[in-house]
């Protein structure tokens, strides 16, 4: 009788222990779609892309981010930029065409870049997404960030600047970063965005 208890309790604790460290967030299925950009002039790309709810629940505050990346092959794309639009409402399995206008920073380096339009929720969780690669022309003159240096520290761990790491209100954190300047001497404001 002993060994059959301490049997069952021993299940119990495995199976009680392994199901409180397995936890998921539910990450809702809102896409970009049809991204098309219509124009390149003065600095300035103008187009049109579809924001796709598949879901069967209102979202009410749904942002998105226009990102400018270097390059155009997916695994050595480097962020440069990063412009996030007011909140707008999505009804349930609806379907919202948006406009915009984006001002790209005027000292990049001419050269192929991948523009991206991604959903973002209020609390910070980036969704779906969608690329256009385009030719931009610029003053060539900026400050390179070095990813692989770059990072952010917080409760004794550390990540990576664009991981989005999870922290307390009123934990200390430390941002870490290395640049390379390629041009003459400039002057920067560095930009950060923290979400609720």
């Amino acid at each position: 009788m002993k060994k059959a208890l301490l049997s069952i309790f021993f299940i119990l604790t495995l199976i009680l222990g392994f199901s409180n460290q397995a936890k998921g967030a539910y990450v809702p299925k809102i896409y970009v779609q049809k991204l098309t950009v219509s124009g390149v002039s003065n600095g300035r790309l103008e187009g049109k892309f579809v924001i796709w709810n598949s879901e069967n629940y209102y979202f009410p505050e749904i942002d998105y981010a226009i990102k400018l990346f270097k390059g155009t092959d997916f695994n050595t794309l480097q962020l440069i930029d990063t412009k996030v639009s007011d909140a707008l409402s999505i009804s349930p399995e609806e379907t919202v065409l948006e406009s915009f206008t984006y001002q790209y920073p005027k000292n990049i380096v001419a050269g192929d870049y991948t523009l991206r339009i991604q959903v973002v929720t209020a609390q910070g969780t980036e969704l779906g997404w969608d690329d256009k690669a385009v030719s931009l022309q610029g003053q060539n003159n900026t400050l390179n960030i070095l990813n692989e240096y770059s990072k952010v520290l917080a409760d004794k761990s550390q990540y990576s600047p664009l991981e989005g790491a999870n922290v307390s209100p009123g934990t200390d954190v430390a941002a870490y970063l290395k640049v390379k300047n390629p041009g003459d001497e400039t002057t920067v404001v560095p930009q950060i965005k923290i979400f609720k």
